[in-house]
């Protein structure tokens, strides 16, 4: 074969090489999202895992870590209750869903923390039917649930927050949806295991 022709085989190799490596071809095969992996708190059903596989960004393997902190007892609601679950992928932040017991906040105090930030600045940001209230955006979202009566120091509520740490592979919208759906199971979660005595507005 003579060297015109190897450098036209050659060239043309590595011009479908380029291609293929452009459209995709060699690209890791995405991780599989299972519900038996996935965090107890966000009772992982179909429609969550599909509202997981749905706004992960693409990685080969996703790991869930999932933990819960009590302190103290239901008599004394001040001492707390916390969850944390976190979504890791290509050693990476992810997701995160957390959840913590407060006292004493009124709903218009929590919403001002939690719209200040990546929520409100996000695209769709806007409230939500849930708890004593809700917002919610196509990077997080977060629920203030009612949980203990009046306690000596004012009501105890539990303050649960869902962030998306990267981009989505849905659209702006899927993405509130489906954060709205994962911030309300984690909140559903907590308010039964953590033993609160209001509705909890869900």
């Amino acid at each position: 074969m003579n060297k015109k022709l190897i450098g036209a085989v050659a060239g043309g190799f590595l011009v479908v090489g380029v291609s293929a490596y452009a459209a995709g071809v060699f690209d890791e095969e995405v991780g599989a999202i299972e519900g038996r992996d996935v965090c107890s708190n966000l009772d992982p059903d179909g429609e969550v895992v599909r509202s997981l596989r749905g706004i992960l960004p693409e990685r080969s393997q996703y790991s869930f870590d999932f933990s819960v902190v009590e302190r103290g007892s239901k008599a004394d609601a001040r001492s707390g209750y916390a969850t944390a679950c976190f979504v890791d992928g290509g050693k990476k932040l992810l997701f995160s869903v957390l959840t913590d017991l407060i006292v004493g906040d009124p709903p218009e105090v929590w919403m001002k923390s939690e719209v200040e930030g990546v929520i409100k600045e996000a695209p769709l940001a806007g409230e939500f039917q849930a708890g004593y209230r809700a917002i919610s955006s196509s990077r997080g979202a977060a629920i203030y649930v009612p949980c203990f009566k009046e306690h000596r120091s004012g009501l105890v509520n539990l303050t649960v927050r869902g962030d998306l740490k990267k981009g989505s592979r849905a659209n702006h919208q899927e993405t509130k949806s489906a954060l709205e759906l994962l911030v309300r199971k984690a909140a559903a979660y907590a308010h039964q295991h953590a033993g609160c005595d209001l509705p909890s507005r869900l």
